[in-house]
């Protein structure tokens, strides 16, 4: 590991966190809002079906409150702006029921008005507060009864406050911490060519964005993981990662160069570590030949094994072999050459360097796939000489790769119990979306549940059928439909069969 030797200057950023379903994102828990309650007052929390989160409330006695709440983690955390798109039912009997907001700065308490009966929808317009407070550590919005007359209130609706959506500005500035655990650009000595860099980074607060290699003044090699960002918590990003970046030496000319490893948070607060050593760069003076007949005027082809065209879809956790021709563009095979490979997610702006294969004696050559992985693009370069970046021919292959689940089902009687797991990996960090639908055998398929699984992938439920009848045989799959951050296309599940008892 390389001690920090210079810093950036960490500066306050700011972020979003979203829950229940905002207009135009993905939906979201209603974590972290919690509830405060009153007599005759329940949580209610429909944000998985696409509905709200709020308050279920009886008759309330006069001059008392309840609502949802939402506490800072901890003090490097404040809560700047909250914007909220609610539905306030106010009507009813005896004293008057109104909605109140209040936010939580040093101890003092500063409260807003929102709505007063009627109410109503406002679902177009959400309610937007104003800036915060700074240290703002709290936030609740209230349902409260008024006190109006000697009554208390008896609310029209059983649900009369209705939270469907909630963004909320939130403001830290600590930054991310990285370490920098060695790889192939660290052994030593000259380097050239294709390089990596081990990495570990951690935040605590927003969550790791980004991270990024640089040489010098340049950045040579970026992984961002803006997919695997919900946006849903107060860690907007993963807290911890740890993993390897492909470096491209070549993208600098010869000489020596410091090298730096700077890692991005969700607030926008960057930090960066520096090697206690320059790297010596020597691509253009190492530069030879790349194969027998090396030409820049060179043609490079690429299909896939067994299938046709440039786009497949495979199963997930099944292997792809590439295989192809390097030639000149006389037809003549360009022998015991390096063709690189690297394989860019379909999620995220990173593109990871993987490998590299050799041409035969004929100029063809032979490359396998990894097996777990999401859908990709595979590019194949071929460079006339070795250490220089100029790249001679380009072929492009496109990895579609289907979601994978497992269902199980017991069914006894009317009732059916099933619960499931999505194979394919990595599972967001708000779940997964999934439909279970069911059929009578060589009927058409029905959905009869929607569900979201928890952060590894598990999924569970009852349903009960309409009518027993008993010796139909029925069948049950699950449906994995797009979801945007998710590297997977489409699929259903095997199909299951049972008889109704």
């Amino acid at each position: 590991m390389l001690a920090c030797l210079q810093s950036e200057r960490a500066f306050a950023g700011t972020y979003v966190m979203r829950s229940c379903n905002v207009p135009g994102e993905r939906p979201a828990p209603s974590a972290p809002w919690k509830w405060v309650h009153a007599p005759n007052t329940y949580a209610n929390d429909e944000c998985a079906s696409g509905g709200g989160f709020g308050l279920n409330a009886g008759p309330m006695q006069r001059v008392t409150a309840a609502g949802v709440r939402l506490d800072q983690p901890s003090k490097a955390i404040t809560i700047s702006r909250v914007r909220l798109w609610m539905v306030a039912r106010l009507s009813g009997g005896g004293s008057s029921l109104f909605v109140a907001a209040a936010s939580d700065a040093n101890g003092v308490t500063s409260a807003q008005d929102i709505f007063g009966p009627p109410g109503g929808d406002t679902l177009t317009s959400p309610f937007v507060s104003p800036v915060l407070a700074e240290d703002t550590g709290g936030y609740v919005v209230l349902l409260s009864c008024s006190g109006s007359t000697s009554d208390g209130c008896t609310p029209s609706s059983p649900n009369p406050l209705e939270i469907r959506g909630a963004e909320v500005t939130l403001e830290e500035e600590v930054a991310p911490t990285v370490s920098v655990d060695g790889g192939t650009l660290l052994d030593g000595g000259a380097q050239r060519g294709i390089r990596t860099v081990n990495y570990t980074l951690n935040d605590r607060e927003s969550g790791v964005a980004s991270v990024a290699v640089v040489l010098g003044n340049r950045e040579v090699a970026l992984q961002d993981f803006a997919g695997e960002c919900r946006y849903s918590g107060f860690a907007a990003c993963p807290t911890h990662r740890s993993g390897s970046l492909g470096v491209d030496s070549r993208k600098v000319p010869d000489g020596a160069y410091p090298l730096a490893l700077r890692v991005t948070d969700a607030a926008g607060n960057a930090k960066t570590v520096q090697a206690p050593s320059p790297i010596q760069i020597i691509n253009e003076s190492a530069s030879r030949p790349n194969g027998r007949d090396a030409t820049t005027d060179a043609r490079l082809t690429a299909a896939f094994v067994g299938r046709r065209g440039t786009t497949v879809t495979v199963p997930y956790n099944r292997r792809v072999v590439v295989r192809g021709r390097l030639t000149t563009s006389a037809g003549q095979p360009i022998r015991n050459a390096k063709v690189e490979v690297t394989e860019a997610p379909s999620v995220g702006r990173g593109r990871i360097v993987t490998g590299e294969t050799i041409t035969s004696a004929s100029g063809t050559y032979r490359y396998i796939s990894r097996r777990r992985s999401g859908s990709r693009t595979l590019q194949l370069r071929y460079r006339a000489s070795l250490g220089h970046a100029n790249v001679a021919a380009v072929a492009r292959l496109r990895v579609n790769v289907a979601a994978a689940s497992r269902l199980r089902v017991a069914l006894r009687g009317v009732r059916v119990s099933y619960g499931g797991l999505v194979v394919s990996r990595p599972i967001p960090v708000a779940g997964m979306l999934v439909y279970v639908e069911g059929r009578a055998v060589g009927g058409a398929w029905t959905r009869f549940a929607q569900r979201r699984t928890d952060r590894t992938g598990r999924f569970s439920g009852r349903y009960r059928l309409r009518v027993h009848r008993p010796g139909v045989r029925l069948q049950f799959r699950v449906r994995i439909p797009k979801q945007r951050g998710y590297p997977f296309v489409p699929s259903v599940s095997r199909a299951i069969t049972r008889t109704v008892r």
